[in-house]
């Protein structure tokens, strides 16, 4: 809408009303102009097939990781206050902003559910991530341990110097400087999580610890439309609220207020059409990442295969004579970078596919037809408060 018809309905409706003026009583959410389809439609693994991905962690087929899901909805913090904010916008009802406060507290709360999900997939994803990069060193550091045993099996009985004993040493101690950085990362982001979950830091270490395979998701996904942003975001939806939400003002200096709301009106327009042009960033660049992390798992995959390979081989020929250590220590460490880099490329894999769904903006529809706290909560309320049939819904 024109900035110049959007004052034109301000000043008809101030003539029009005695007392106070509604603005923008027919105001309607501009046009965002979204794309016809998103950069990567049609890639391999991309479909533009309609569907609102509301469950979209079970694509990844991991129990634990859908325990955790339905856990952190069920008891998460954040997202309890958020839904007190919606009983909040409710007691005020009937008052000249309650029923847009109303609408903005329930996307704020599925915004906040939307992020919580991801947030518990992404921390998730992380944990795999770090132990097997653990699992890994850990194997390494076993197979160095073997080459130091017979570089000095090898010294004891040659005329053979300590110089292959002493690069074995350092390298094995090279391998092993990464274990303690990595048991921090894994127990930070247990920890990260149980808060998720509102759980006590270490509760959750039983069912996390141990080497769990890092996610996979489906071979294809998704995406539908840009245009499906504006029913699917909740940040979306509650820009769009704003920049069509009529203001009330005073009669009083009419013209000096009906000014002042026509600004207030075009910055609400100018940060929808911002926010959506925010979201369309994030769908692409998450569904960009995702396509060419997908390719570097690839070729690290064969890479790593091939560092395996002669790994096995330069000790063999060692163990025979026909190989220096200097082979076996630098095909010993190629296998450590190649494993390491494969591990976290097939992390970026989930990670990406993990914030395309949040841009899309799927997990949310979740709360559909469930109460925005629980019993608990509301019978505490109920305790304190008269609150009528207002926590019924």
């Amino acid at each position: 809408m024109a900035a110049t018809s959007v004052f034109a309905s301000l000043i008809a409706a101030a003539l029009l009303t005695m007392g106070c003026a509604t603005v923008g009583p027919d105001l309607q959410a501009p046009d965002a102009r979204f794309a016809d389809a998103w950069q990567d439609a049609g890639s391999s693994g991309i479909g533009a097939g309609t569907t609102d991905n509301a469950t979209w962690w079970k694509s990844f087929n991991d129990p634990v990781l859908d325990t955790l899901i339905i856990e952190a909805y069920a008891n998460n913090l954040d997202l309890e206050i958020a839904g007190l904010r919606v009983y909040e916008a409710r007691a005020m009802l009937g008052s000249a902003s309650g029923d847009a406060t109303l609408e903005a507290a329930i996307a704020s709360y599925d915004d906040s559910l939307l992020s919580l999900i991801a947030d518990v997939a992404t921390g998730y994803v992380s944990l795999r991530t770090f132990q097997e990069q653990l699992a890994f060193v850990e194997s390494n550091v076993a197979l160095q341990k073997l080459s130091l045993g017979l570089a000095q099996e090898r010294v004891r009985t040659s005329a053979r110097t300590e110089l292959d004993i002493q690069q074995a040493l350092a390298l094995l101690n090279r391998t092993q400087s990464s274990i303690p950085k990595l048991e921090y990362d894994i127990r930070r982001t247990m920890n990260a999580l149980s808060v998720l979950l509102a759980r006590r830091p270490g509760e959750l270490n039983a069912i996390l610890g141990g080497v769990g395979a890092i996610p996979t998701g489906p071979d294809r996904i998704e995406t539908g439309l840009p245009a499906d942003l504006l029913p699917r975001r909740p940040d979306v939806r509650e820009a769009a609220l704003a920049a069509s939400t009529q203001s009330v003002v005073s009669v009083t200096r009419r013209k000096e207020s009906l000014r002042v709301q026509d600004a207030r009106v075009q910055q609400r327009i100018g940060a929808y059409q911002l926010t959506v042009l925010r979201a369309a960033q994030e769908v692409e660049d998450a569904l960009t990442g995702y396509l060419k992390a997908r390719v570097d798992v690839a070729f690290r995959e064969a890479s790593a295969t091939a560092s395996q390979r002669a790994a096995d081989l330069a000790l063999d020929q060692y163990r025979d004579g026909a190989a220096s250590y200097t082979i076996v220590l630098d095909t010993q460490r190629l296998l450590g970078r190649d494993q390491d880099q494969l591990t976290q490329a097939r992390g970026r894999v989930a990670h990406n596919l993990i914030a395309a769904y949040r841009a899309m903006g799927g997990g949310w529809q979740l709360r559909i037809d469930q109460p925005f706290v629980g019993e608990d909560v509301k019978t505490q309320m109920r305790e304190r408060t008269d609150w009528g049939e207002l926590l019924d819904r």
